[in-house]
């Protein structure tokens, strides 16, 4: 069984640290794809999704971003706006980030830490 805590701190995912609209704003991490329904087999891609809450600049001015996309490891982190966005409107992509085992489940950030 792949550690995906573990996983997410190869360099290969700096970004989830590096990124500005990520960082300490990241909520939820959770895995996708083979892993999330359990139809991975060995040599599976890991396929990471998330959330990151909006800043207060971004909320207060409308701007900021809807996603952040890394194709080297397969890993969107949508913001906290458009990931509620997406489930109001019964979008089936983010069901999986919300939908998953509490085993798969990773965060960062204060919000992940206050919530623990």
């Amino acid at each position: 069984m792949v550690d995906f805590r573990r996983e997410i701190e190869k360099p290969e995912y700096d970004f989830l640290r590096e990124n500005d609209h990520l960082g300490s704003n990241v909520c939820l991490l959770t895995v996708g794809g083979s892993h999330a329904y359990g139809t991975n087999v060995e040599g599976s891609d890991i396929d990471i999704r998330g959330c990151a809450l909006n800043s207060a600049m971004e909320i207060l001015t409308g701007t900021g971003f809807e996603q952040v996309i890394n194709n080297e490891t397969d890993t969107t982190i949508y913001s906290f706006n458009k990931l509620v966005f997406l489930l109001t409107g019964c979008n089936p992509e983010c069901f999986g980030v919300v939908g998953v085992s509490a085993g798969t489940l990773s965060g960062s950030g204060s919000c992940w830490r206050d919530a623990c």
